[in-house]
């Protein structure tokens, strides 16, 4: 899961974003675990919350080590993904057009 967030958390910010009452417990765990597949919640909004939740985390931590340290430096960043699915959805935020 993300970095920084809970599964509660991104159940949350989908019942608030298609302005759900409420998201039944069966669309969320399976067997005690968050109901995800190849590193996405099965879900598709809970998912989005969690895509989006997911990318302006780890954007916010390489920016954070850019801003503390020399902004001016070149950095070599490391990150092990959950899934293939993020490089797209990061490639967007962080590349300039």
């Amino acid at each position: 899961m993300s970095l920084f967030t809970s599964c509660a958390d991104y159940v949350l910010r989908a019942c608030v974003a298609t302005q759900a009452r409420a998201i039944k417990p069966d669309r969320i765990w399976r067997n005690g675990k968050p109901k995800m597949r190849l590193g996405r919640f099965d879900d598709p909004d809970i998912d989005a919350q969690f895509r989006k939740q997911y990318v302006d985390e780890l954007y916010q931590t390489l920016m954070r080590g850019v801003v503390r340290t020399d902004s001016k430096a070149h950095y070599t960043v490391v990150a092990f993904l959950g899934g293939f699915w993020l490089l797209p959805e990061l490639e967007q935020l962080i590349l300039p057009p």
